[in-house]
C-alpha cells in the first residue's frame, strides 16, 4: 500500500481593501463575535462557584440558539463563526489548564478585533485584481503579493481565514490553505554560523556581518509622548478620543514594521545562505524576562527585539529544515578569545574592541562572541574538567581531540585554522565522519543543547 502523505497548512497574511459598507458588516460581525465570547466566559467564571467547572466548547455550542432568542443581532452572523468564536475560548481556557497561559480575558472594543471563518472561503480573481469572500460577505478586495502570486496560491483553495482588524483601523486577513507536506532530504552541516544578539547590534555573525540596532522607539519617542499626552487629555467616549487613540496605535505600529523589516530581512538572508551551504546556526540561549528586570537596561533591550529575533529564526530554521544549535546563557562568550582560548579578566559593556592579553589579539566584541558560539556548538572546545574544586579562570576551555587517542590532538594553531570566512569547518584532516567531530571522544557537551533539529543533526 503507498504510504499516507501527511498534511501541512501554509498560513499567510494579506491586507484587506473592504469598502465603507463591507466595514460596517465586518464591524457587526466582530461585536457578535465578541459579545458571545464574553456572555460566554461570564457564564464559566459564575458558574464556578457553585461547583460547576468548565463545560466544554460542545456544550457552549449548545447554548448558541438561545442567545440567538435573546439576543435577535446575533443572527446577522452565521453560526459557524459563532462556534469559531467559542472554540478561541475553548483553546483559551486549554492552554490555562495546562499551564501555558493566563487565564481567559474578556475582549474589547477598543483593541484588535478578529474573526475566524472556517467555511465558504474562496479566493477569487477578476481583471481589477482578487478578492475574498467569506460566509456573509463577498468581493472583499485583497492584496496579493508578488511571491503568493508566484507561488499560485490564487489558484488553491483555501482552508480558513482570521479576518483581522488592528487598532490602527487596518484590515487584514490571514489566509490557511490545505498541502501536502513535502520532506526534505535531511543533510549533514558541513559548517557552523554563529550569531550573537545584543543591543548595539542586535545581531552578529561569525563571518563579521552585523544588523545595526533601528532603535524604532527611540526614534518616534517625541512624538509617541506628544501623542499619548493629547490622548490622555480627551474626554472619554468621545470622538476626538478616538482619533487621538488611532493616532498613538499607528505610530506603535510604524515603531513594528521598522523593527521587524530590519530583523526579517537579515534572518531571511542568513538561513537562505545557510540552507544552501549545508549549514548549520547556533546562538546563545538568554531568557528576555529576567533581564527585562533591570530597569537600567529593559527599555534598550525591548527596543532591540530579541525575543522577535530569536523567534523568526527558529521559524525560518524550521521550515527551511537548517539545524539550530543553542549554546547555554552563562558561556562568557563575549570576553573569551577564539584564538588562544583565554578569558579576559576584566571587560565591560562599553568595551566595544579588546586586545587579548595573551596572543595580542584585537578582537571585535560581537563578531568574537560568535565565532566562540559557533566554536562551542561545533564541539570544538569543551570545559575543562574542574581540578579540585576548581577551574582555570584564565582559560577555562580547551580544545577537543578531534579523532581516536592514538591521533594527535589539535593545537590552538590547528583550531584557528578551522575558520573559513568566519565559518567553522566541521571536517579536519584527522576527521573521518563528521558526527565523530560533534559528539567527540568524551561525548556530548551537556551545556549544548539543539532547540531545533529537524531531525538532522543531535547532540543527544
Amino acid at each position: 500500500m503507498p504510504a499516507k502523505q501527511k498534511k501541512a497548512f501554509i498560513v499567510h497574511k494579506f491586507r484587506l481593501y473592504p469598502t465603507e459598507e463591507q466595514q460596517v458588516e465586518l464591524a457587526q460581525m466582530f461585536g457578535n463575535c465578541r459579545f458571545l465570547f464574553n456572555k460566554s466566559l461570564a457564564l464559566c467564571k459564575e458558574s464556578y462557584p457553585m461547583g460547576v467547572g468548565y463545560p466544554g466548547k460542545f456544550t457552549l455550542f449548545s447554548l448558541i440558539p438561545h442567545y440567538q432568542e435573546l439576543y435577535p443581532f446575533l443572527n446577522k452572523t452565521s453560526v459557524t463563526e459563532l462556534r469559531d468564536a467559542l472554540t478561541g475560548l475553548d483553546a483559551a481556557y486549554q492552554r490555562f489548564f495546562a499551564k501555558e497561559g493566563g487565564f481567559p480575558k474578556f475582549k474589547k472594543r477598543t483593541g484588535r478585533q478578529s474573526m475566524t471563518c472556517s467555511q465558504g472561503v474562496v479566493l477569487s480573481k477578476a481583471k481589477i485584481g482578487h478578492f475574498l469572500k467569506v460566509e456573509g460577505l463577498k468581493n472583499i478586495p485583497i492584496n496579493l503579493d508578488k511571491r503568493s502570486k508566484k507561488a499560485g496560491f490564487p489558484d488553491w483553495q483555501p482552508k480558513r481565514a482570521t479576518i483581522s482588524k488592528s487598532p490602527s483601523g487596518e484590515f487584514y486577513a490571514s489566509i490557511s490553505w490545505q498541502t501536502v507536506a513535502v520532506e526534505k532530504a535531511p543533510y549533514q552541516p558541513t559548517s557552523i554560523i554563529g550569531i550573537d544578539e545584543g543591543i548595539i547590534n542586535i545581531a552578529a555573525t561569525s563571518y563579521g556581518r552585523k544588523l545595526e540596532n533601528p532603535r524604532a522607539l527611540k526614534l518616534h519617542t517625541r512624538r509617541l509622548r506628544r501623542a499619548q499626552r493629547s490622548l490622555a487629555r480627551k474626554k472619554k467616549g468621545s470622538r476626538n478620543r478616538m482619533k487621538a487613540r488611532v493616532r498613538v496605535a499607528k505610530i506603535h505600529q510604524q515603531i513594528t514594521r521598522t523593527r521587524k523589516f530590519a530583523i526579517n530581512s537579515f534572518i531571511h538572508h542568513e538561513v537562505r545562505k545557510a540552507a544552501l551551504n549545508n549549514q548549520a546556526i547556533a546562538i546563545q540561549s538568554s531568557p528576555k524576562k529576567p533581564q527585562l528586570k533591570n530597569c537600567k537596561l529593559s527599555k534598550a533591550l525591548s527596543d532591540a527585539a530579541g525575543g522577535y529575533l530569536i523567534a523568526s529564526l527558529r521559524s525560518e530554521c524550521l521550515s527551511l529544515g537548517v539545524p539550530l544549535l543553542t549554546v547555554s546563557q552563562w558561556e562568557a562568550t563575549s570576553s573569551i578569545c577564539h584564538k588562544c582560548l583565554h578569558k579576559h579578566p576584566s571587560l565591560t559593556l562599553k568595551d566595544r574592541k579588546w586586545r587579548c592579553l595573551t596572543c595580542g589579539a584585537l578582537h571585535d566584541r560581537d563578531v568574537n562572541a560568535a565565532k566562540v558560539i559557533a566554536l562551542i556548538a561545533g564541539g570544538v572546545i569543551i570545559p575543562l574538567p574542574a581540578q579540585g574544586n576548581c577551574v582555570d579562570a584564565r582559560s577555562p576551555y580547551q580544545w577537543r581531540d578531534m579523532a581516536d587517542q592514538s591521533a594527535t590532538k589539535v593545537r590552538p594553531s590547528q583550531g584557528v585554522a578551522c575558520f573559513k570566512d568566519g565559518e567553522i569547518s566541521l571536517f579536519e584532516a584527522q576527521v573521518s565522519h563528521s558526527e565523530d567531530f560533534i559528539q567527540g571522544a568524551h561525548g556530548p557537551d551537556p551545556r549544548i543543547s539543539p532547540i531545533v533539529t529537524s531531525g538532522l543533526i543531535s547532540n543527544s
